[in-house]
């Protein structure tokens, strides 16, 4: 059961042994295989990355019907209670680092924590240095800030923050669908599916002759581009006065074309 460190000759490789079976090889093109006598298996699933043999493999084990088995890359521990920032994570890189723009080439998969203990750690996704996705600990994601507060949370300027386009020129068109549940008969609109529609004045109240919220149809003109798609037709939601209560919120439904 001793340990050794190998070198074979015939396939150039360096080999780490532990009771008596190698448990780690570095092949003659620098690929590490951790868990196995084996060199790098090439990808051969379909992809981007089919046919590439991985520089670093980890195989956790034989094969089995059922099995849990996890790689852990963790902070050795001795928090105090006082923590106000905690990050573990993994940096994917397409640059060499050596000048400031190289940085802008990676991505970032980390957990964070700001609460003592680490407690509430959220799940984090960062490409060109900046953060771009986050789960939180309680299971909200949010694209493009760091506080969701929703299922899902984007946050989003002058642009399209969702969009749904069919893949298929000869099947029904995507749709949005939203299902309520209730046991009861209970006909208020909060039980209902629904979709809000809202103005946040952020400098004031509400006040009247504001567009609320509106639903707008078009088309493409001129030829097939979906460039050209425009709008022309609308449904708005206005505030024909001033809000000033929960009770004071006059608005009308009004039709454009």
């Amino acid at each position: 059961d001793a340990g050794a460190v190998t070198y074979d000759h015939s396939s150039n490789h360096l080999g780490i042994r532990v009771a008596a079976s190698e448990r780690a090889r570095i092949d003659s093109s620098g690929n590490v295989n951790l868990g196995a006598a084996a060199a790098n298996t090439a990808i051969q699933a379909s992809g981007p990355f089919s046919g590439a043999t991985p520089k670093l493999e980890i195989k956790l084990g034989s094969a089995s019907n059922s099995y849990t088995r996890l790689i852990n890359i963790t902070n050795p521990g001795g928090q105090t209670g006082s923590e106000t920032l905690g990050r573990v994570g993994i940096k994917l890189s397409l640059g060499s680092e050596a000048n400031s723009g190289e940085s802008n080439k990676s991505g970032i998969i980390y957990a964070e924590s700001t609460s003592t203990f680490n407690n509430s750690t959220s799940l984090c996704f960062a490409t060109n240095n900046t953060e771009t996705l986050r789960i939180s600990s309680d299971n909200q994601v949010g694209i493009h800030t760091v506080t969701p507060n929703a299922r899902l949370h984007i946050l989003a300027t002058n642009d399209k923050a969702i969009l749904i386009e069919d893949s298929s020129t000869g099947n029904n068109a995507p749709y949005l669908e939203i299902i309520a549940k209730r046991t009861d008969g209970n006909n208020h609109q909060s039980f209902s599916g629904q979709v809000f529609l809202a103005r946040n004045r952020t400098e004031q109240k509400v006040n009247s002759g504001l567009k609320l919220g509106t639903i707008l149809f078009g088309g493409n003109h001129t030829d097939a581009s979906k460039s050209n798609i425009l709008y022309a037709a609308s449904i708005a939601g206005m505030s024909s006065g001033d809000f000033n209560s929960a009770s004071d919120m006059k608005t009308d439904l009004v039709f454009f074309t």
